[in-house]
């Protein structure tokens, strides 16, 4: 399972993991089939418009 499809059970949370997986979902670019953390940590650094203490939370 990708970080993608996993992050996608969250979306109808009411939750920071919820709000995570509709960002994800919305962005053409995320990198759906990756499964390796260091590759998926290293796209969220890369991305300029997304509150990176948001991530923390998450």
């Amino acid at each position: 399972m990708s970080f993608y499809e996993y992050i996608q059970t969250f979306k109808d949370d009411k939750t920071p993991l919820g709000e995570l997986a509709i960002w994800i979902k919305e962005d053409d670019s995320f990198p759906k089939q990756e499964k390796l953390t260091e590759n998926i940590l290293s796209y969220f650094h890369q991305m300029s418009n997304i509150d990176h203490e948001f991530l923390e939370i998450v």
